[in-house]
């Protein structure tokens, strides 16, 4: 579990505990017999529902039934206190334990059955960019290879600028993977063209980005890698494309991966140059820093050591599993 998932699930804790103890107190504190403050006590008795909802919403099977007995315990205390004498009463206020055991039961469940559900949804749509990845790596054999390796850079430049969160890497590498998607909409004609390109064709190019932000549709988790799919040809200095973007205006993980992609187009061999060595790719990174390149993300840039620089160019596979866990192979 990541970290900012952890805090997420404590803060969940605290306000299911909070909300608990607070109906708690206010229900033991106020009569249960007729008087001016007994409308309080009686609002109090149908708050209890609130925390077992937020428990099965929020947390685990095993954790909301955890609160459930907390509420039911608490219940019992009430019927104790406050109905020693009066059997019938009693024995009416005690039944409320089974409404709220039953809320309580049906609602962690019926949670756990939508959570169950979403990821296997979730599952599916991945499994479904995958294929399109893979499919799109059997027509341009270098982009499976060429992904991989932006997404170790990226993840390199992230953890300088102090991006730590598992999920967050995550999001990040898996959105490097995806950046080319869109490229399964060119024409093999020009996708595959040795030679130079015509303004036409370049035009033909250019719609990749929003070919590949269609494709992944508006799921919120993959919302980072739309982001970045859409704008990972924009530039700092907002001569980009596809909506030349400039500055802050370019979504923060494009602006990253930009840095990583760069630095993997100019240390491998392609049609129009050969691969130039570390040194000298980091030195044009340096000189495109504030006209392509955020100057932030270059500084980040910089600050890794080449060693690592070296590892993620030969092993990259190793250096993003070693960060956030596999990713697709094909």
């Amino acid at each position: 579990m990541s970290a900012t998932h952890e805090r997420s699930r404590s803060r969940a804790v605290a306000i299911v505990v909070g909300i608990t103890a607070a109906v708690a107190a206010i229900h033991l504190a106020t009569p249960a017999r007729p008087s001016s403050w007994h409308p309080v006590h009686v609002f109090a008795e149908k708050l209890y529902a609130l925390p077992l909802l937020l428990a099965a919403a929020w947390l685990s099977v095993a954790q909301a039934l955890l609160v459930t007995l907390a509420v039911a315990v608490l219940w019992a205390l009430h019927v104790f206190l406050h109905w020693p004498a009066e059997e019938m009463l009693g024995l009416e206020q005690s039944g409320q334990i089974v409404s709220l055991a039953v809320i309580g039961i049906t609602a962690s469940l019926l949670f756990e059955r939508w959570r169950r559900a979403h990821r296997q949804v979730l599952a599916a749509h991945q499994e479904t960019l995958d294929g399109l990845v893979g499919a799109l790596s059997l027509r341009e054999h270098d982009t499976a290879e060429h992904s991989r390796r932006v997404a170790a850079y990226s993840l390199l430049i992230a953890e300088e600028l102090g991006i730590e969160a598992a999920s967050e890497r995550q999001s990040l590498a898996r959105a490097a993977v995806l950046h080319d998607i869109g490229k399964i909409g060119v024409p093999d004609r020009i996708l595959l063209k040795g030679g130079e390109l015509t303004e036409e064709e370049w035009s033909v190019i250019r719609r990749h980005p929003g070919l590949g932000a269609a494709l992944l549709g508006d799921l919120p988790s993959l919302e980072t890698a739309r982001n970045l799919v859409l704008a990972h040809h924009e530039r700092w200095d907002g001569h980009g494309y596809p909506r030349r973007l400039a500055g802050a205006q370019i979504p923060f993980p494009a602006r990253l991966f930009a840095v990583a992609d760069a630095f993997d187009a100019l240390t491998s061999p392609r049609p129009y140059h050969g691969a130039l060595s570390l040194a000298d790719a980091v030195d044009r990174i340096t000189r495109d820093s504030g006209t392509a390149f955020d100057p932030a993300i270059v500084d980040a840039f910089l600050r890794v050591p080449h060693s690592r620089l070296q590892r993620a160019l030969e092993e990259p596979l190793v250096v993003v599993a070693d960060s956030v866990g596999p990713l697709p192979t094909r």
